[in-house]
């Protein structure tokens, strides 16, 4: 009853699996919101699917070091890491835990302004599941394309 009051299944989306596949590395929601071309594919705003991702346990308060890794630039974590007598080399991941582990009260208050959510177990496994999915399928599509090829099946490929 009033099943349309809840929305689509997100689940089993395929446009709400690719958006929730966004914030597997954490990301902010501001990002998506007024975006035409999620909201046509979506068949609801944005913001109205994050915060069912948000109520259904499958987005959290991203940790402090995606946190970081979301709002700087690698050229900005060079800065800070130099500006704190830090080594600079390293990869941003190294980087970012440095920053994290030396300053965590400073990274915080640098991070404050911007909201970020990240995937939960449960939600990095449905976006992984269904990423995973669609990379099978497009591998699939292209064999099958090839092989058309190689047999001189233009129309087909």
């Amino acid at each position: 009853m009033f099943s349309w009051l809840k929305g689509p299944d997100w689940k089993t989306s395929q446009p709400h699996l690719e958006l929730l596949g966004k914030f597997l590395n954490g990301s902010a929601p501001t990002w998506y919101v007024g975006e035409a071309k999620w909201e046509s594919v979506l068949k609801e705003e944005p913001e109205q699917a994050i915060k069912r991702f948000i109520d259904g346990g499958a987005l959290v308060q991203a940790s402090l070091a995606q946190h970081v890794n979301h709002v700087f630039k690698t050229p900005d974590l060079k800065a800070m890491l130099k500006e704190r007598g830090l080594k600079v080399s390293g990869t941003r991941d190294e980087q970012v835990a440095r920053l994290v582990e030396h300053d965590p009260e400073g990274m915080k208050q640098a991070t404050r302004a911007t909201v970020v959510y990240a995937c939960s177990e449960i939600g990095a496994k449905l976006a992984k599941d269904y990423l995973a999915l669609k990379d099978k399928a497009r591998a699939d599509a292209e064999q099958d394309v090839k092989a058309r090829l190689m047999r001189r099946d233009f129309d087909g490929a």
